[in-house]
Parts: structure tokens; sequence; C-alpha cells
């Protein structure tokens, strides 16, 4: 029964997951955009209370832009393959998104600007990274896991038949590439009640945060957990950590290790446990750049985070972690536990105020619109 009720809503949503026309306009002879996304957020209620990810608004704000320059909008699931076959009769000015449908329809779209939109990091590195996680992993547990992030939604021969890419992380992987690259600052969560103070870094500076999500190897807390097992002075935060990921790590709550479950980020509880903490750290293998990392930086918390995953440029701003073996990674985060509290203090606002300036929604949706508009009319 189970079975068939799981084949019935995934037959239910693949019907579904193709939304046509919109802003479409009889008067007036509009350009076509197909935008190839992750869009099972339009099929939920969603309420701008309730923040989880940073995916959804941003969305919201692309399809704002291209009402905006009056283009009617055609928006399908990016692994959707069998909305294929019914894109095919339309011709598309804009091809935009990524994800198997981006790749099948820019083949048959050469005329269309097609613009391929990144949000990992390249996917020859990402899988080139999570695997050695894995096998690090196996050789500390004796267990093998799989790929859980890596060629989802981007795989090499995705960047074919591109003639612009918008990149929310590090340009440099994609030089080789002869389209045009443009760099976009993505966005960080913020919650609507949170006044910034001064912390009891005292305190605080032995307090890290984890705020993941599916994928937990790959993000790195498996690293973290070896490494606040043998330092219960120090307490680790964990936010996001889904019920596949704790199975596999066999993961167990201790007194200084804490499961808070997803968290929404405009609620009391994730205000008290940015009070409680200096550090937000994400030792992952491969990103763009976290926007649960940018989230924490935006409420005054200060990242750290791997070199390469889309923070480099901050410099000051970051803690830049060269490497992600255990005795490594354990003595920076001692000495970021020992660290000056007067420093952090400086360091935190000097955060929280660059964050808020450079991570927010409406420099995002601004930034977007300029680059689009660079691109229809170069």
């Amino acid at each position: 029964m189970l079975k068939k009720l799981i084949r019935y809503f995934k037959k239910k949503y693949l019907k579904n997951s193709l939304i046509q026309n919109i802003n479409f306009d009889l008067t007036k002879n509009q350009n076509r955009v197909l935008i190839s996304y992750i869009n099972d957020n339009f099929f939920t209620d969603f309420d701008n209370q309730n923040i989880y990810h940073t995916n959804i608004r941003e969305i919201n704000q692309i399809i704002k832009v291209f009402i905006s320059l009056g283009f009617t909008i055609d928006i399908v699931n990016a692994l959707d393959e069998k909305s294929i076959k019914k894109l095919k009769r339309k011709k598309y000015d804009i091809l935009f998104g990524f994800g198997t449908v981006f790749y099948e329809m820019s083949k048959f779209n050469s005329k269309a600007e097609r613009i391929i939109y990144v949000t990992e990091h390249h996917p020859r590195y990402s899988s080139k990274e999570e695997k050695k996680r894995i096998e690090y992993f196996k050789q500390r547990n004796n267990r093998k896991v799989k790929l859980s992030r890596s060629g989802v939604y981007y795989k090499e021969k995705h960047f074919e038949n591109v003639d612009s890419a918008i990149i929310l992380g590090d340009i440099f992987p994609y030089k080789k590439y002869e389209f045009d690259k443009y760099r976009i600052s993505p966005t960080g969560l913020k919650n609507i009640n949170f006044k910034f103070d001064n912390k009891n870094h005292d305190v605080t500076k032995k307090n890290f945060l984890w705020f993941g999500s599916k994928g937990a190897i790959h993000k790195g807390l498996d690293l973290l957990l070896d490494i606040f097992k043998r330092n219960e002075e120090l307490n680790l935060y964990i936010c996001g950590l889904t019920k596949k990921d704790k199975f596999k790590l066999r993961f167990k709550e201790k007194n200084n290790i804490h499961d808070l479950g997803r968290i929404n980020v405009n609620s009391d509880k994730f205000i008290n446990i940015i009070k409680k903490c200096s550090y937000i750290i994400l030792p992952s293998c491969s990103e763009a750049i976290s926007t649960s990392v940018l989230t924490g930086m935006r409420h005054g918390l200060i990242p750290v985070v791997i070199k390469n995953t889309g923070f480099n440029k901050l410099k000051s701003k970051a803690y830049l972690l060269d490497d992600f073996k255990l005795s490594y990674l354990e003595n920076e985060i001692i000495k970021l536990s020992e660290q000056k509290s007067d420093i952090l203090s400086k360091q935190s606002k000097e955060i929280y105020d660059y964050a808020n300036k450079e991570f927010n929604i409406n420099k995002y949706t601004n930034d977007f619109k300029n680059i689009i508009k660079k691109i229809i009319n170069r």
C-alpha cells in the first residue's frame, strides 16, 4: 500500500512540475524564458515567517526580474525529464537554470541565450573532493558510504552548450570555458527579530554551530563529531541533520554535542542558538558558497570554512581552513576556542555589518537584474 502511495504522489508531482505562461500577455509580443530549477517549493504553502532555505526566496526574485523585463515564463523541475517532450515543441529566447532539463533543452535551442545558473562547485571538483571524504570516513569507521551531493544537478557535460554562466561561488574552476562568466553573491537569511548585541565571548567562543542539510559527510559533520567527542569542554550545536545521515553516522548525542533538528531561522529558538555561539563551522568539501554560513554571518557568527568553498575573497572575515584531516582540524578548533575575546567582539561586529550589506535579498535582486540586462543587451 505504501509503495502504491509513493508511486501515486511521484506521478502526481511530475504531472505538476511544469508551470507555464507566467506573465503571458495577449496584447504584447513577448520573449519567452524557460527556468529549470528546484521548483517543488511552488507546490507547498509558503509562509514568509517559516524560513529554512534561501532558494525559494531567490527563485521568486529571479521570476520577478524576468517579469519586469517583459518575459513570458515557463518553470520546470530541473530533473523532470518527462517534461522535455512537451517543452521541445516550444522555442525559447532564454534558457536559464541547471540540471537535466536545462542540458537537454540547450541542445536543440541553439538560438536561445543559454544561461547556466551555478549554485554548486564545479562537478568534477565536487566529485573528487567528496570521494576523498568518503575514503577518509571508511578509514576511520570501516564503513562504505555513497556519494550524496555531487553529480545530482550538475555534470561536466552540462557546461557544453552554454553561452553565459551566473556563478554563486568562485570563478576560477570555469576559466577553461569560453562562455561569459558573471559572479553573484547569494543571500543569507535573517531573523526579523534579531538585534546585534556584544556577547560574552569568554563563554561563547567554546561553542560552535554546524548549520547544514543532507550530506553530512560531504559537509564535514563526521569530522566534527570525532573532534568534539574528544574535547568535552567544547560544545557543538547541530542544525539540519537528516534522519538518513543520522543513521549513516550512527549519531549519538553527548553532553557537549546537541542535535537541534531542523530550525526555522525566524524562530526564537534560532536566536537562542546564535546567542550561545561565537562560530559557525562548516568544513564542507565542496560548495559554491554556503548560504547557511551566510545566514550565520548575518547574525554575527564568525565563519570557519575550508578554502576554495566560496569564501576566499572574504579574507579577514572568515577563518579559512587548509585541510580536513582530524589532527589539523582539531588543532585549529582548539586555537579558535582560545582566541582573545576582544578580537572576537570586533570581528563579529565587522562580519555582521558586512554580511547584512552584501548578502541581502535586495542586493541579490539588483545584481541579478543587472547581469540579465547585460546578457540580453550585449
